[in-house]
Order: C-alpha cells, then sequence, then structure tokens
C-alpha cells in the first residue's frame, strides 16, 4: 500500500511573517503582495493552517473570516512557543 495512504504528513513552514511582529517584512510568503493586507484577493497560500492549538499571542488576525463570522488568525512562525507532535514524529520515527 501507497505509505502516503496510510500515514499523515504535517507541517508547518518557518518562513512566514506577519504584518505587526517586528520584522517589517508584511505579511511575507502569505501574500502576493506582503505589504498589502492578509485577505481577499491577496493571497498566495493553498492551504490555510489550523492554529486552534496556538496561543492567542501566538496569533494575527487577517481579513478573512470563517464560516461561523470569526476572524481567521495566521500564525507566525518565529514564535516556537509550542510544537505540536503527532505520531508518527511523536514517536520518533520519520
Amino acid at each position: 500500500m501507497n505509505s502516503i495512504v496510510v500515514n499523515s504528513i504535517r507541517g508547518y513552514q518557518g518562513w512566514f511573517n506577519c504584518e505587526g511582529d517586528g520584522s517589517d517584512l508584511g505579511w511575507a510568503h502569505w501574500t502576493r503582495n506582503r505589504r498589502k493586507p492578509l485577505g481577499p484577493g491577496n493571497v498566495s497560500v493553498d492551504l490555510w493552517p489550523d492554529v486552534s492549538e496556538f496561543d492567542a499571542d501566538e496569533l494575527f488576525e487577517t481579513g478573512f473570516q470563517h464560516q461561523d463570522g470569526s476572524v481567521a488568525k495566521a500564525r507566525l512562525a518565529r514564535y516556537a512557543v509550542n510544537l505540536i507532535l503527532s505520531p508518527p514524529f511523536a514517536c520518533g520515527t520519520l
């Protein structure tokens, strides 16, 4: 059986910046134009990350909304406060 079918592959790219993070890089890697707000019409990511397990101080508000009307938030990659591991990575095997 193909290993991609049996395993779950996850990752969080570590070079994403957010406007207001102190780096003066704007929304680098999130958007087509990093100096404009992250929102409809200015996005370069294909999938939205699940940030539900991160602390509020690691998240930045965007111009997007979830279906329930709440503001969608993005995570600043340079904050390494939390690291979420799940099998097989939590077991130390790759």
